[in-house]
């Protein structure tokens, strides 16, 4: 564990100290493929976040991703990529927001 070093005076605005001070949260926006993201949105507008996490791909979500690939090779993502992002994209861009995200599927 790095060795602290004594802050400027308290309460000016060295970019230092704010730097080794900050605290980052990483919310999580989903926490499966079919999670809603009304949820996501408003943390997104509201948070005031760095980051959002959009966990998503679990084996289920492998599985019938796959099912869907072999009755057709023009699918095997998840269905609702393409209507998450369409949701968070605009917003996470208006706040600064980065998503992490392991979206889609095979």
């Amino acid at each position: 564990m790095p060795v602290r070093q004594q802050c400027c005076v308290p309460g000016t605005t060295c970019p230092i100290c704010r730097q080794l001070h900050r605290r980052e949260s990483f919310p999580v926006g989903a926490g499966f493929a079919g999670d809603r993201v009304d949820p996501a949105v408003t943390l997104i507008e509201q948070g005031n976040l760095d980051y959002i996490i959009f966990e998503c791909l679990a084996e289920r979500t492998i599985g019938l991703a796959r099912q869907e690939m072999l009755k057709d090779p023009s699918k095997g993502y998840s269905r609702l990529l393409e209507y998450r992002l369409a949701q968070v994209l605009k917003p996470a861009k208006e706040h600064g927001v980065k998503i992490i995200t392991n979206m889609g599927a095979v």
